[in-house]
């Protein structure tokens, strides 16, 4: 998958629509990471909530400790996760990049600090299920990440595009299948 970077103000929805779903291979875990304490930093979170609030149960929330949730992602034995978390990479607040997580994490930090590192969660991940996961991040550039603040309106305009779209693919995917 070439790694894609929607810029704000220029978030064509339909080209992040088919990146994603072009991305995607059934059955699919997706991830929401961040810490809602601290500002933008809690994006990953907000959107997995609004996902499974519109009744999308393959969505985990899993805030600052995706190591907790590994259980719940073995008994969804998915080709594809998404992981959705704020992201620091110098572009405009709410700018919105997709990548393969073996790229795009050294390439564009994930602001959530897990306490195990993402690649040892993998390597366990597929492991556990004996077969290779395709791991994608769907990153949203932070504004503020300041401790008490509300999500910025910049990324939370980016994330309800997000929702949206999300909610749009889950919906045909599990209609077809």
């Amino acid at each position: 998958m070439e790694d894609s970077c929607y810029r704000k103000g220029g978030i064509r929805t339909i080209d992040l629509a088919e990146s994603i779903e072009n991305s995607i291979e059934l059955p699919l875990t997706i991830i929401g990471l961040g810490n809602e304490l601290k500002g933008d930093d809690g994006v990953g979170v907000y959107i997995a909530r609004k996902l499974r609030s519109l009744g999308h149960s393959s969505v985990i929330v899993a805030g600052i400790s995706i190591e907790n949730h590994v259980y719940r992602v073995l008994e969804f034995d998915p080709r594809t996760v998404i992981l959705i978390d704020a992201i620091e990479a110098g572009l405009e607040p709410g700018s919105i990049v997709l990548g393969d997580v073996k790229n795009v994490v050294h390439e564009f930090v994930p602001i959530t600090t897990h306490t195990i590192p993402l690649p040892l969660i993998i390597r366990i991940v597929e492991r556990e299920l004996g077969h290779s996961v395709k791991w994608l991040l769907l990153g949203i550039q932070v504004g503020s990440t300041t401790i008490g603040e509300p999500i910025s309106e910049d990324v939370k305009e980016s994330a309800d595009i997000v929702i949206k779209i999300l909610h749009g693919i889950l919906k045909k995917l599990f209609s077809n299948s």
